[in-house]
């Protein structure tokens, strides 16, 4: 993606200012020549048609009268036609480019290249027009006028030859004048995120008209120059023009230097390339008065003179009554504040006194009683009737005696809400505007919608919610991007005091949850608001976090933690209280964000080459994975170069055991890979999957349950459609799932990962530990995970076949504490432990410890010694014993 940043506007204007009557003179004669050219083929045609006397032609005045305009208009079609056939771009526009002195190189292309065309032609017509006035003319006129004939159409051509001439020596100006590989140091040029780490490339133009920048392409590969193409625009004489590039799209420009950076046209011609020099974050390659040069780049910010901030008498908390708050800045500077949760300006209240600070829960909603935030909200019942909990919100700002304003402070007041005290709640604060202005607020429908919803109903219309969804404008709460995004204040409070508090940005998150009165969001933190991408402490699970999401619904944080140890990324998180400007909002969890910052932190790769696909599988693996492809073992070791095939069988059996009915393939799934091979345990470049979306598990209302049906008794691999779901999530009719199938295995090392989360991570003590951790004794959940495996497992057996009967394998060692594998698992053995499998397959055991000696195998009443450090052991009718012995 390239973005144009116009930064020597001031430059631009300069130069105009400076130069502009010689500028004038050159686009002068541009117009004229090619104004004259054009004229002069209209004359000949007129003197060849009009100024012989036809045979029986008496009334040459009314012919002349009547043929002078038809054939102008004739000659300027022609022209208009000639121009249109060449050229896509407007003829109006080019004309009005050239009238106002903002013409390029390309648009004298444009205009030489048509009035060649039409004149040729009309002098073609012209020489037709002079053979037939010759057989009805005299003898001395007929030669009389061939010479100027021929004459005109030589002097025509001339000056029409010298204009497009000139228009072909734009190329010989523009040149490349800046290469930077990588910065944070130029503010104004965010990325995606806005958080400042971008490539560059600067073009100058050195001629003397502008030249359109989307007829340029850059390229660091020799052998594909038209890489990429530079966004449109123009680049004014004496003018640069800096294409950003998003790490995603852009060039690969090498650290250590070397690499080419190439210039050219739409025609393949080389117009400037340099070779790069090893540059480091932050450095350049610049083009001066001297040559070329490694410059470091400072950070170009203008810095404003900041007043002092405002200091509070009490940090955001829980109080058991009112108070009174006090506010105090330096000397010579005056406080502005707001209760009302907007932006505190110069006019707003000036502070004189303390604030008297109270529990406002009883006072009437302001903002959960909005109606305006869901589609046809006024044929549905009224919402945010009853009040709900508030907190007092207190914003202020400083101003010094020379107009400087300090950076706005926010706290948030619990006062008589002790139930709120053991629980970590968070305090979102936005100007009101952000979040309900009819045109730009985004948390309601806008104005667009309101209109149309409002006339439909005017008319009877009583849309229903297809047509509102197919026909009306898209609602502002369904926008994305970073247009609709917001800044508000973050904070984190618990029993422990304040955890965090700091300026971010807000966006609505989610699908079909952004239509819902109370809408989640996604919380970043941007080196535009707080100056760091990263928050100012950790939050979750002690790291350093970029960006959040508040998620409704249990399952999405509870199931995660069950799996911690699995090869899926998960999302860690915590149960919170939200506070929207002030009025309760919601329970929900805070969980991280899948973002490039997650995967540096938790995989140590660079952020910069991670691919994240959303709602699809990659389609070269579908096509990868067919009917008969992946039936043998040579196949499978391809197929898992591709994919983490393991990675996937976790997904796929973690999702089975909890009922996830929202699961699907080419929907409801999150994939990644690193894009490059990276010297990283998950830098192999193959893809692997993400636990998401983890609502519609058990007990959920999406499927057509049936009156027998049981949360934990669903069989998940041979349940069908979900209701309003255009997908089959019939396990065995999802395309990656169908293909693996066919393989043997596959099915063996999915029964055994089975068996493996089902005695470890869906373990009953292990589930009652992680519910007392969370507070959560619902029977609901508990009765799940207490019956759940006697129902899935046998389905699952039934699903791949198994024709052998469960079995307890045990595990000891005469060393306590000595890792051992088992399978895809690692049991804490204390004095031993078990679980159950199934005879089909033997169990894999690995010593990863140093002084192993041997394996103790005890099946039938028999014992058997093993040397090897891995071994397959056989499940046998009654149960194994496997006892590791070390020295």
């Amino acid at each position: 993606m390239f973005k144009r940043i116009d930064n020597n506007q001031k430059c631009t204007r300069a130069f105009y200012s400076w130069q502009k009557g010689e500028y004038t003179k050159q686009m002068e004669k541009i117009i004229l020549i090619l104004l004259v050219a054009h004229l002069v083929s209209i004359i000949i045609m007129e003197l060849v048609i009009y100024s012989f006397p036809f045979q029986n032609q008496k009334d040459w005045k009314r012919s002349l009268t009547i043929g002078t305009p038809v054939n102008i208009l004739f000659n300027f079609l022609l022209f208009f036609i000639s121009f249109n056939v060449f050229f896509s771009d407007g003829l109006f526009l080019t004309i009005k480019n050239l009238l106002t002195l903002k013409c390029s190189y390309q648009d004298i292309t444009r205009l030489s290249t048509s009035c060649l065309v039409s004149v040729t032609i009309s002098t073609v017509i012209s020489g037709a027009a002079y053979q037939y006035v010759k057989k009805h003319c005299d003898t001395a006129k007929k030669f009389r006028y061939r010479s100027p004939l021929l004459f005109l159409f030589m002097i025509t051509l001339i000056p029409i030859m010298i204009g497009y001439q000139l228009s072909r020596t734009g190329a010989d100006f523009i040149s490349i004048n800046e290469v930077c590989r990588k910065t944070i140091a130029k503010p104004n040029f965010g990325d995606r995120d806005g958080d400042n780490d971008v490539s560059y490339v600067v073009i100058k133009n050195d001629g003397e008209l502008a030249f359109d920048a989307d007829k340029l392409f850059l390229s660091a590969n020799g052998d594909d120059l038209r890489y990429i193409r530079v966004s449109g625009g123009r680049i004014h004489s004496g003018d640069t023009y800096t294409c950003l590039m998003e790490d995603d799209e852009g060039m690969d420009i090498k650290k250590k230097g070397g690499t080419i950076v190439y210039l050219s046209d739409v025609e393949g011609k080389i117009l400037d390339s340099i070779v790069v020099p090893a540059l480091a974050r932050d450095e350049s390659y610049q083009k001066n008065s001297d040559g070329w040069a490694v410059v470091r780049l400072s950070e170009e910010v203008s810095e404003l003179l900041e007043a002092a901030a405002p200091v509070f008498s009490a940090d955001s908390g829980f109080y058991e009554s009112d108070f009174y708050l006090s506010l105090s800045a330096e000397e010579g500077e005056t406080i502005y504040y707001t209760l009302d949760c907007s932006d505190p300006t110069v006019e707003s209240d000036c502070y004189s006194q303390p604030i008297h600070v109270y529990d406002k829960s009883s006072e009437p909603n302001i903002f959960r009683s909005i109606q305006n935030v869901q589609e046809e909200y006024k044929q549905k019942e009224e919402i945010g009737k009853d009040p709900v909990d508030k907190a007092f919100v207190v914003r202020a700002m400083a101003v010094d005696k020379e107009g400087n304003q300090s950076k706005t402070i926010t706290k948030t007041f619990w006062v008589d809400l002790e139930k709120y005290k053991d629980k970590t709640v968070i305090s979102l604060v936005t100007d009101p505007r952000n979040l309900f202005d009819e045109e730009n607020g985004i948390y309601v429908n806008g104005q667009q919608y309101e209109e149309w919803y409002n006339q439909s109903l005017e008319e009877d219309m009583q849309p229903d919610e297809k047509e509102i969804k197919t026909d009306g404008p898209i609602p502002n709460y369904m926008q994305r991007g970073e247009e609709w995004e917001r800044i508000a204040n973050f904070e984190i409070i618990n029993d422990s005091g304040v955890m965090l508090n700091q300026p971010v940005g807000i966006r609505i998150q989610g699908a079909s949850t952004r239509a819902r009165g109370l809408k989640r969001f996604s919380i970043y933190s941007r080196k535009k608001y707080s100056g760091s991408k990263w928050f100012d402490s950790p939050v979750i699970n002690d790291k350093p976090n970029h960006s959040f999401v508040l998620r409704e619904g249990f399952k999405n944080a509870f199931v995660p933690s069950l799996v911690e140890d699995r090869d899926v990324g998960i999302q860690h998180g915590m149960p919170v209280e939200v506070f929207l400007d002030g009025e309760y909002w919601y329970s929900v969890y805070l969980l991280e964000k899948y973002s490039d910052s997650y995967f540096h932190e938790y995989y140590q790769l660079n952020s910069d080459n991670i691919q994240l696909v959303k709602n699809k599988t990659d389609p070269n693996l579908l096509r990868i994975i067919d009917a008969g492809y992946s039936s043998d073992e040579e196949a499978y070791s391809q197929i898992n170069s591709v994919m983490d095939i393991q990675s996937y069988i976790d997904y796929i059996c973690i999702n089975a055991y909890v009922d996830n009915e929202d699961m699907y393939e080419q929907w409801n799934c999150l994939t990644w890979k690193s894009g490059v091979k990276e010297d990283a345990e998950y830098g192999d470049t193959r893809w692997r999957w993400l636990l998401y979306d983890l609502d519609l598990g058990w007990n959920s209302r999406l499927r057509d349950h049936t009156s027998n049906d049981i949360p934990w008794q669903v069989n998940t691999f041979t349940l069908g459609p979900a209701i309003g779901r255009k997908a089959d999530p019939t396990m065995i009719n999802q395309p990656l799932y169908k293909g693996l199938r066919k393989n043997s295995i596959f099915c063996r090392n999915l029964v055994l990962t089975f068996m493996d989360i089902v005695n470890t991570d869906f373990r009953k003590e292990h589930v009652q530990q992680k519910l007392e951790e969370f507070g959560n004794t619902s029977p609901k959940i508990t009765d799940f995970f207490t019956y759940r495996s006697e129902y899935i497992v046998p389905y699952m057996a039934e699903e791949f076949e198994l024709k052998g009967s469960q079995e307890t394998v045990t595990l000891t060692s005469n060393r306590t504490g000595r890792p051992i594998k088992l399978n895809t698992i690692q049991p804490e053995i204390q004095d031993e432990w078990s679980g159950t499998y199934f005879t089909d397959y033997p169990v894999t055991v690995i010593a990863t410890d140093e002084g192993f000696d041997h394996w103790e195998i005890t099946a039938n009443e028999i014992t058997t010694k093993y040397y090897d450090e891995t071994l397959d052991v056989p499940i046998v009718k009654g149960g194994v014993k496997i006892n590791a012995i070390f020295q």
